[in-house]
């Protein structure tokens, strides 16, 4: 490479910057969809503990109430 060529540089300088934005576009879709598989699991998490709460409520007023 010549001395004091910017128009290499420039070259260079260009396809690193699209590089670079190629790679923030790919890790932003993941996180993207990573937060939507989490807040997915969340509602799933609170459906599946509401559950469990009832039937163990459930459970405790009829053991409650047998032994009475």
């Amino acid at each position: 490479m010549p001395k004091n060529d910017w128009n290499e540089y420039k070259k260079l300088l260009i396809h690193e910057m699209t590089e670079n934005a190629s790679f923030r576009k790919t890790v932003s879709e993941a996180l993207t969809k990573l937060s939507e598989d989490v807040s997915g699991l969340k509602v799933k998490a609170a459906i599946a503990g509401g559950a469990a709460g009832i039937v163990g409520t459930g459970l405790m007023t009829a053991v409650l109430s047998a032994w009475k």
